[in-house]
């Protein structure tokens, strides 16, 4: 089974049949929002990304660049012959996270196959919400995504996945739309995309793991995190389980919860790689189990053994 991008329509691009000076944009999630998949015969595979030559890049991102925005230089392009396909902007820069954006649950069975993740995952915060991803065989994060450009060679990527625990109220809602017009009025600007900035979206989802430079500083961190614990009241916790495999590849950012509530499991190995310094919880379980224990936003790593007590 494979499983595309998915995405709130309503933070996306608008058509052309959607007046230039009506364009609003907000995200429809509520905290029960959820993608559930089950394949009882074989493997399930979800690509939210490609590299098409130039790296790593949404899939829904790049269908927008590609096909339906209008170019003057495309005559083949389906915005051309099929302009009512068009979109209302002239620029679709703004959109590259919000087009990767989930909702705030994501659970996926696969009872006799893998588990296969191209691209990031990043799920909308949200007082309740999880991931589940059940495998009968692994769950692979590194994945063949593409093609690079330069050298010419088959693209090989580690998926990230964002449990996001930012502050749910920085996304714009149903209540509190975020509109173009109240950038550029009714002017002759309304027409263009150039003065479109997401950045109060992009900065809430710009997890990189790191404690150091920008990264690292009181302002990035607070966008990062909603106030207090999200998840405190949160009864469903992490799982990752691989029945008779391995869990490779991916890069999980634990969402904030309180300590056990991420569980990683496997038969056989688990190989979660860390980009930061900040010490990780890790506690052995019974034989060939591997358990991840977080108390903050932070990448899981396998079990290690305890530092020596002088």
């Amino acid at each position: 089974m494979l499983l595309g991008p998915v995405a709130n329509a309503f933070l996306l691009p608008q058509g052309i049949n959607n007046s230039v000076y009506y364009k609003s944009y907000f995200s429809t999630y509520a905290n029960t929002s959820a993608v559930d998949v089950t394949s009882l015969g074989g493997s399930v595979t979800l690509r939210s990304a490609a590299n098409v030559g130039s790296g790593e890049v949404p899939l829904l991102f790049t269908w927008f660049q590609n096909v339906l925005l209008w170019s003057a230089n495309d005559k083949l392009g389906a915005s051309n012959f099929q302009p009512w396909l068009r979109l209302a902007e002239s620029s679709v820069a703004a959109f590259r996270t919000v087009s990767t954006l989930k909702p705030p649950t994501l659970r996926v069975s696969a009872f006799s196959g893998d588990i296969n993740v191209v691209g990031d995952l990043t799920l909308a915060p949200s007082p309740r919400g999880t991931l589940d991803l059940l495998a009968g065989g692994s769950i692979n994060g590194l994945q063949d995504s593409g093609i690079n450009a330069n050298p010419l060679a088959r693209a090989w990527g580690a998926s990230v996945v964002n449990l996001s625990d930012a502050n749910p109220a920085a996304i714009p809602g149903i209540a509190t739309p975020f509109t173009y017009q109240s950038i550029v009025g009714t002017t002759g600007q309304a027409r263009l995309s150039v003065l479109l900035n997401f950045d109060f979206i992009d900065n809430l989802f710009d997890e990189t793991g790191s404690t150091i430079g920008a990264a690292g500083s009181i302002q990035t961190k607070q966008a990062l995190h909603a106030p207090g614990v999200l998840h405190a009241e949160d009864p469903e916790p992490v799982h990752l389980y691989a029945q008779d495999g391995d869990i490779s590849g991916p890069h999980p950012f634990c969402r904030q919860v309180v300590p056990a509530s991420s569980r990683a499991r496997t038969s056989r190995t688990s190989r979660f790689t860390s980009k930061t310094s900040r010490p990780t919880t890790s506690r052995s379980s019974p034989p060939a189990v591997t358990s991840c224990l977080t108390t903050r936003t932070r990448r899981c790593a396998p079990p290690r053994s305890p530092p020596a007590i002088s």
